[in-house]
């Protein structure tokens, strides 16, 4: 079965529309393909596909190798134009549930975020499955990672987003249980690295 993606929030999706309007009336993309891609010309790029965004703090993850404590954050869309995807637009959700624009990236991100979709779909896991797309980030450890949620709730499955830290290889399949506790090790040499540094500093 093809990957599965959670339809998007109306409020969501008119909040990127209107943030990518309100910057191209001020002439505020300086990145290249955006830049152009607003020009009076252009065919304006299109929002396709939206993953949902988790995020996963550092103390959370050293404590436990789950995504109990991850956060639904907002979206990122995909924008594309004339069949070629050129940017990301996220949204964040505030704390009244409000869905927000934030900015748009056109940073390595978009790139390995199709790469390891597309890494996915070829897998025969993935294929013979029910799997949900979503980002996870893990802002303190730099890792990025496509999350594939097992819609029948047997076992998730990661790809790492490039760049990723060693011994996590991009667009490679794992499964999810193994990322976290690789993951909760690496927060846990962090963390212990932070009271080093105290203890010295004290």
């Amino acid at each position: 079965m093809p990957i599965v993606y959670r339809n998007k929030p109306a409020e969501a999706t008119e909040a990127v529309r209107t943030g990518l309007e309100l910057m191209a009336s001020k002439s505020a993309f300086k990145t290249p393909r955006l830049h152009s891609a607003f020009t009076e010309k252009a065919v304006t790029p299109l929002t396709e596909q939206a993953l949902p965004v988790y995020n996963l703090g550092l103390s959370d993850i050293a404590a436990s190798p789950t995504t109990k404590a991850s956060i639904h954050t907002g979206w990122r869309y995909t924008l594309k134009q004339n069949d070629e995807i050129i940017a990301h637009a996220e949204t964040v959700i505030d704390p009244n549930s409000r869905h927000l624009f934030a900015g748009t990236n056109e940073g390595p991100l978009v790139e390995g975020t199709e790469k390891a979709i597309k890494a996915a779909e070829e897998q025969s896991e993935i294929k013979k499955g029910n799997f949900e797309a979503r980002l996870l980030f893990v802002p303190a450890l730099h890792v990025t990672a496509l999350w594939l949620a097992d819609k029948e709730r047997k076992a998730d499955f990661a790809v790492p987003i490039k760049p990723v830290p060693s011994p996590l290889i991009p667009n490679k399949l794992i499964p999810l249980e193994d990322l976290l506790v690789i993951l909760q090790e690496k927060a846990r040499s962090v963390i212990e690295s932070y009271r080093d540094e105290e203890t010295l500093v004290g």
